[in-house]
């Protein structure tokens, strides 16, 4: 089952919608109604969209509405980090179909891989025989150094250098496999769904991840390291991680979080000096990429409950370029400073999921 880029774009067009009318998709995609024809036929016969008359019409000939098959196509996403593997099959329509989770401190790359196939193998396993995977992403921590296959990480950063990530999990889904870090695929997944066409995206998970977006293209760099912005900051005092802020709020998991509300006085405490030297260091690294980056907004994503997110957002006064010169404007240095925009990441491996998609939906045959 092979797809043209024209039959991606008209996935792309219905995988996520209750139907597209078939003279809207020749509208948008510009085509003609034969042409149009030419690309939905094979999908009817594919068992990957239905075409239906559209009761909306009242005259002649009712519009033919194209829909999506639901368990038709499905993608992968993986997150693997120091100590937590996490695996996640979604339809191309919604909705997830499979998830595995796996928490545990592994020493070896090798170990850590075998534990990810796994995983993956357990997943796809329950899909049904009519379901065909068209592509996964995995989300590292780490640095590559072998550009979207192989990678450096503190776990093993003898290991996992020796190991083709891409090649092994393209064996294991067999399907393309785009390897990327958290920053990287936070940026990824906000290129198609904003209009800012320049930022800096920032992750806090298990650490601090960044990736950048200039003239809405994602800039990954020679070797894919782009963005790996972490290294400006000084996490000597705090290390913004959700681990550290767990630890100073005195929780293991963010199940048992009852909102601000529910703190103690004592946490509350913990948690204003937590924010307050989190977003400075935060602020700083971001004042010194600004001058290299020339971003107009900043995003800054986590898993954590959102209205965490929404108060280390307001703790982050980026410096505009040019702040410090006397005299200026007042007008010119606020035009240039940097938006904050918080946003809420359900989990790095539904976002894995969301750029598998994108992938499949605007690629090439």
């Amino acid at each position: 089952m092979t797809f043209t880029s024209n039959q991606k774009r008209v996935l792309g067009l219905v995988a996520r919608t209750e139907g597209v009318m078939r003279s809207d998709i020749c509208h948008i995609l510009e085509i003609s109604p034969q042409t149009s024809m030419r690309i939905l036929q094979p999908l009817v016969e594919m068992g990957v969209v239905e075409e239906k008359e559209s009761r909306a019409g009242t005259r002649g000939k009712p519009p033919m509405l194209v829909r999506f098959l639901k368990g038709s196509l499905a993608s992968v996403g993986i997150a693997i980090s120091r100590d937590r593997i996490v695996v996640e099959v979604e339809d191309l329509g919604g909705g997830v179909h499979a998830k595995q989770v796996l928490v545990k401190e592994i020493a070896t790359a090798n170990e850590q891989l075998y534990w990810v196939k796994q995983l993956v193998q357990e997943a796809t396993s329950t899909l049904p025989s009519t379901c065909r995977i068209v592509g996964a992403v995995a989300v590292v921590q780490g640095f590559f150094v072998d550009r979207g296959k192989s990678i450096v990480s503190i776990a093993d950063p003898i290991g996992w250098p020796q190991i083709d990530l891409k090649h092994e999990l393209e064996e294991c889904v067999s399907a393309p496999v785009a390897i990327v870090n958290d920053g990287t695929a936070l940026a990824g997944a906000l290129v198609s769904s904003t209009s800012t066409q320049h930022f800096l995206s920032l992750h806090v998970g298990s650490g601090t991840g960044g990736g950048i977006v200039c003239n809405g293209q994602l800039i990954e760099g020679a070797f894919g390291n782009a963005g790996e912005i972490g290294r400006l900051f000084d996490f000597s005092e705090v290390e913004v991680s959700e681990k550290s802020l767990l630890d100073a709020l005195e929780q293991k998991d963010w199940r048992d979080w009852s909102g601000l509300s529910e703190l103690t006085p004592e946490q509350n405490v913990s948690l204003e000096k937590w924010m307050g030297k989190a977003g400075e260091i935060l602020a700083q690294g971001a004042s010194l990429a600004i001058a290299i980056l020339d971003f107009d907004t900043l995003f800054l994503g986590s898993a954590m409950p959102f209205e965490l997110t929404v108060m280390l957002s307001e703790r982050i006064n980026v410096k505009a370029l040019g702040e410090e010169v006397h005299g200026i404007d007042p007008m010119v240095i606020a035009r240039q400073t940097p938006i904050v925009k918080p946003v809420y990441i359900h989990g790095l491996a539904s976002l894995a999921n969301q750029l598998a998609a994108e992938n499949f939906f605007t690629s090439a045959v």
